[in-house]
């Protein structure tokens, strides 16, 4: 689908790679996602890609926790993510399944 544009599944450290599923950069994510905080040169648009580990722990996603599905924090994607939020979109039923199964066992 293209997520793995911003969610990249590896990093390199200097102790070996690590797999947070995040290239942990800033990237516009669209008005949908807009807080309306600025910090430094980050507009309320731009958004830190949040690593995808740990997502099964979670009850609430997206930084400020305003989604309560794994599907509904996808849909919400906007911006850089718009073309990635679409392939998922139009996922036939078990391969949209199988990804948010992936997803809910990081």
């Amino acid at each position: 689908t293209g997520c793995a544009t911003c969610h990249t599944p590896s990093l390199p450290t200097a102790s070996g790679e690590i797999h947070p599923y995040s290239d942990l950069l800033l990237h516009d994510v669209g008005p949908t996602l807009d807080d309306g905080v600025t910090q430094g040169a980050a507009g309320g648009r731009d958004w830190r890609t949040t690593p995808l580990w740990g997502l099964r722990l979670r009850q609430r996603f997206l930084h400020d926790g305003r989604a309560r599905t794994i599907e509904a924090a996808i849909r919400d994607h906007g911006g850089e993510a718009t073309v990635a939020a679409g392939r998922f979109a139009e996922l036939p039923p078990e391969a949209r399944a199988a990804l948010l199964g992936f997803l809910a066992s990081r």
